[in-house]
């Protein structure tokens, strides 16, 4: 997308995590906005995807008359069709045959029937805010039905580090399970009791239990209100970018020099090469100019209107 088509488009009045995160940099979201993105699909993007549909078939199976090599071989397999289908660039452990085994070892890890059955999967979702003209949405991994706890979230997170305490605690901050949390209360019209974080680390170990990790995370009415009330904020603010006098996104990113060039646990940001252009980026529009490695993507931000596989 060219920039004047951004600004002829208007602000968005649909948003979901990956966007309000986006605007930690206001230029980070204008490029995203601008759906310019990498050329060569991105190893770790396609890697966590493959998993989370891979075992998805593996829950999904749990009360068939299939045996659990019969259930492992469809796990195996929607991963590979997804792999496949993007041939991404492999790069560190980011590669299929450590997914693949990743997904032999969560299948043997937990063989047992689950406490929980599987209810959906890539459910996608856009909801009013109430009291607003704007929507907040997103896509769930999938929900579960848990006797004692109810209806659940199961948020598959896979990381390239060892799965430590402060990983772990991290979710409990998180916005994205804080807004899923709020999507499902808004269907059910009740709290429901959290989010299940299904975890797997892509870095080997000696054993192979220390690669998974789970834990059960819940949010309070408070935090739920203060989420919202601040997801608002971030909105407005987003959106008055388009009512200013001055058509201008700070680079709010460089107060914090790791969001650009990475540092521990973090990559680079995607948009570093263009962002240290002398010229800023709308001032460019019409003539040609380098994207460096990066391209237009045609089809729109919409990830909630996905639903079931990966497609």
């Amino acid at each position: 997308m060219k920039d004047s088509e951004l600004r002829a488009s208007g602000p968005p009045d649909t948003f979901d995590n990956t966007m309000l995160a986006n605007y930690l940099c206001p230029r980070q979201l204008y490029f995203f906005l601008r759906r310019i993105e990498p050329e060569v699909k991105l190893a770790y993007f396609t890697f966590g995807r493959a998993f989370g549909q891979g075992i998805n078939q593996w829950h999904e199976t749990q009360d068939s008359m299939m045996s659990q090599e019969e259930r492992e071989f469809l796990s195996q397999e929607e991963a590979t069709r997804i792999w496949q289908k993007e041939n991404p660039r492999e790069k560190n452990n980011d590669n299929f045959n450590n997914l693949t085994h990743m997904i032999s070892s969560y299948c043997s890890l937990y063989s047992q029937p689950e406490a929980w059955k599987m209810i959906s999967a890539e459910v996608g979702f856009r909801l009013p805010i109430p009291e607003t003209e704007i929507y907040y949405a997103g896509s769930l991994d999938a929900y579960i039905e848990w006797p004692g706890y109810g209806l659940l979230l199961r948020e598959d997170k896979t990381t390239a580090s060892y799965i430590t305490e402060s990983f772990i605690t991290q979710w409990s901050h998180a916005s994205q399970v804080t807004g899923y949390i709020w999507a499902l209360e808004q269907t059910l019209g009740e709290m429901p009791f959290g989010a299940l974080m299904n975890i797997a680390s892509k870095r080997p170990r000696k054993d192979e239990i220390l690669r998974f990790s789970r834990n059960l995370e819940t949010r309070s009415k408070d935090q739920i209100d203060r989420f919202m009330t601040e997801t608002i904020s971030i909105t407005d603010s987003i959106r008055g970018q388009w009512n200013k006098n001055s058509w201008f996104w700070p680079k709010l990113g460089e107060r914090n020099p790791m969001m650009c060039a990475g540092g521990i646990g973090r990559s680079p940001c995607t948009y570093r090469n263009i962002c240290i252009l002398d010229t800023e980026p709308w001032e460019l529009d019409g003539h040609e100019y380098s994207l460096h490695g990066l391209v237009e993507n045609p089809h729109p931000w919409e990830p909630w209107e996905r639903e079931g596989k990966d497609d």
